[in-house]
């Protein structure tokens, strides 16, 4: 967007209202400084001059004027600038990027879904349905588009260890993975051959099982090896909004196996770009793992072809053009 000429600026509030206590008293002040010192938004390389970056305690509603757009990107934010800021409902937009229930009463999440002149954005046809559901309209749906020269094949599938499984591990109960840790457990009981690997932005529990290879915070550079050294990622959810990592493995060459959890569903489909199981139970686990720890070449042209219909749907260049079109429509429209 800043390469075609939009001026875009980044807002990292510190209030108490977006991010809770995390903030407070003189820690956190200083904490508060640190973030904008040492730039921790660089996991993005943003080059353009386009693009500021303000790490702030607050916005007044007179700041806001100075906006064309004013994008939420959590539940959170959009409280804050629907609530605090009071902005004008005819420049805000609600990036929905999850059913975000862990921090907030479902009753206020479901109002925040509920207006009726606000732009939502989302990145799934679940969320579509959730927010339609609770009253609002969805403007634009951008499936998350992968960076294709971040993620990439550059060990073929079929030159990869046969039995090797990857996880992203996440302590979050909606993320599903203490069943898959039984699931695993017990098949390392049965048989010791199978390789397991995870990554976390989450550094290992003390009682995690030893056998299973462990990454913390990996780059990207290092996540899309860690992602080509295995056949197979496995996505554990209840519930995701889009699932981003079943679809960097993807794009990555690893074949998906997931739950039916909404978002990933989007872009895996049963035996034609993955394999859904039909219910998250733990012989579910256990019992695809297993299977597909005895396949080798015969799945080699789905893991191919899996894939590149995958990284199609998920073009990035696609979604640029979609939004780009959209916000030009937005703001020709507000001007007129």
């Amino acid at each position: 967007m800043a390469s075609v000429g939009w001026q875009i600026d980044f807002i990292y509030l510190t209030n108490r209202i977006v991010c809770y206590n995390r903030f407070s008293g003189l820690v956190g002040k200083i904490k508060a400084k640190l973030f904008s010192l040492l730039k921790f938004y660089k996991w993005f390389d943003f080059t353009s001059s386009n693009i500021n970056h303000y790490v702030i305690k607050s916005l007044k509603k007179r700041d806001i004027e100075n906006f064309n757009i004013v994008i939420c990107s959590s539940v959170e934010t959009f409280i804050y600038a629907n609530s605090s800021c009071r902005v004008n409902h005819k420049k805000l937009v609600y990036f929905v990027q999850d059913y975000e229930n862990w921090n907030i009463p479902e009753n206020i999440l479901n109002y925040t879904l509920s207006h009726k002149d606000v732009d939502y954005i989302t990145i799934s046809d679940d969320l579509v349905k959730k927010i339609t559901k609770m009253g609002g309209d969805v403007s634009l749906t951008l499936y998350n588009g992968i960076n294709k020269n971040d993620f990439f094949v550059n060990i073929p599938w079929n030159e990869r260890d046969r039995a090797s499984f990857l996880f992203l591990y996440h302590p979050s109960e909606r993320k599903g993975c203490d069943l898959l840790l039984r699931a695993i457990q017990k098949i390392h009981e049965v048989d010791s051959s199978i390789k397991f690997s995870c990554f976390s932005a989450y550094t290992k529990p003390e009682n995690f099982p030893s056998f299973i290879h462990y990454v913390y915070q990996p780059t990207v550079k290092q996540l899309n090896n860690l992602y080509n050294e295995n056949r197979y990622f496995i996505c554990s959810s209840i519930y995701e909004g889009f699932g981003l990592t079943a679809a960097e493995a993807s794009f990555s060459g690893a074949i998906v196996v997931t739950t039916r959890n909404g978002g990933v569903e989007q872009f895996i489909k049963n035996e034609v770009t993955g394999f859904v199981l039909k219910e998250r139970t733990l012989n579910s686990f256990m019992v695809a793992i297993m299977k597909l720890s005895q396949k080798d070449e015969e799945l080699n042209l789905f893991a191919i072809e899996s894939s590149k219909k995958v990284r199609i749907q998920l073009d990035l260049d696609i979604n640029f053009k979609k939004i780009d079109s959209y916000f030009k429509a937005r703001y020709n429209n507000k001007r007129n």
